[in-house]
């Protein structure tokens, strides 16, 4: 849509390259580059993440997913510096300068189908939602999280509404997550569900947990 008008833009550019309908693209905040991810068909698996150069229309990388899965979701970090993906039961994250191929700085398998994710507290943070209604919080390695090296995971932390057999949730399966403003520290987010149910949710208390900051955080709290 045009900003100013709230009228369907004219199409100017076609960018195409993967294998079927498109799941997901997320822009960067500079409005420079896009990422997006695609479902395959006819049994062909898509298995990419592609970045897109906004400014020249054109294709500039292609990341290819480990086991060849298609990927639900990607997206940015608030600021650009870091970018992530779930596919199957997988969720990763990558610095920006190594969407060459360079080791992820989160790479965890859940044990069910991921369908949406989105970064909080500046990047330090993502949120999972997933098939089997669970809202997982994951600390993501790297500077800010109190890890020794990078890739480690701090910790998890799965919220109600979740089937303890990993099974899907019928209405209650989370499809999209979303970080409920564009703050930086944003600590909220919002879920739609397959039931058609959307929910805010503040997640400060887990975040603290998972990166090991809740006494901290209770400390100030009380000040």
């Amino acid at each position: 849509l045009d900003a100013k008008t709230h009228r369907v833009a004219d199409e100017r550019v076609v960018l195409g390259g993967h294998a079927g309908p498109v799941a997901a693209v997320a822009a960067h905040p500079s409005g420079s580059a896009a990422l997006s991810c695609a479902r395959g068909r006819e049994g062909r698996m898509d298995g990419s993440i592609r970045l897109w150069d906004l400014t020249r229309a054109k294709e500039v990388f292609v990341h290819r997913i480990e086991g060849r899965m298609d990927a639900e979701d990607v997206r940015w970090g608030p600021d650009g510096s870091r970018w992530g993906y779930c596919a199957g039961d997988a969720v990763r994250v990558y610095d920006v300068n190594g969407i060459d191929g360079d080791l992820p700085l989160l790479d965890v398998k859940l044990g069910g189908r991921v369908n949406g994710l989105c970064f909080l507290n500046g990047g330090k943070v993502i949120a999972a939602g997933c098939e089997d209604g669970s809202l997982v919080v994951l600390a993501v390695g790297g500077e800010g999280t109190n890890e020794e090296e990078d890739g480690v995971v701090r910790g998890v932390m799965a919220l109600y509404p979740a089937r303890s057999d990993g099974r899907p949730a019928g209405n209650n399966r989370i499809k999209r997550v979303l970080p409920a403003t564009f703050k930086m520290d944003e600590k909220r987010v919002v879920t739609a569900t397959s039931g058609g149910i959307v929910a805010v949710w503040d997640l400060s208390l887990a975040i603290a947990k998972v990166l090991g900051r809740e006494d901290d955080d209770m400390k100030n709290d009380h000040d």
